[in-house]
């Protein structure tokens, strides 16, 4: 090795300049072209997050008898947490938005009682599904 880490051998030289001809080589990516991709993923990031927020939330009758945790495990009843009851798969009822009609655990009142609105899917769901469905989500 060199004493002065600037007295480089005719090798390294020749290293050097190669290294700097292939990287003049390299084309550099369009500025445009990767903003654009750049928008295209905060977009897709941005529909995922909406469509998170606004995804079903089912709405379960009670069935009257008991299950135990292995038929939840097993998927065939479902524990209906804000309902605090466990219930039959069969007891579905009917789907609400989860953003627009409950408080996060249940179906809110003003929902059940006094909307005017389709529950599921809400129009900003079916406005956002609709945009990508038709390719207008920037692809």
């Amino acid at each position: 090795m060199n004493a002065d880490p600037w007295d480089l051998t005719e090798a390294q030289r020749r290293q050097i300049r190669e290294a700097h001809a292939e990287a003049r080589r390299t084309p550099m990516p369009d500025a445009d072209k990767v903003t654009a991709e750049l928008a295209a993923i905060r977009d897709r990031f941005a529909v995922e997050a909406v469509l998170a927020l606004h995804s079903e939330f089912r709405i379960y009758d009670e069935c009257g008898h008991e299950h135990s945790q292995e038929e939840v495990d097993a998927g065939t009843a479902v524990n209906c947490d804000g309902a605090d009851f466990v219930t039959c798969r069969d007891g579905y009822a009917y789907s609400v938005c989860r953003a627009c009609c409950t408080d996060g655990w249940s179906q809110t009142e003003e929902c059940a009682s006094h909307h005017d609105h389709d529950c599921w899917p809400c129009p900003t769901y079916r406005a956002i599904t609709t945009m990508c469905i038709d390719g207008k989500d920037g692809e």
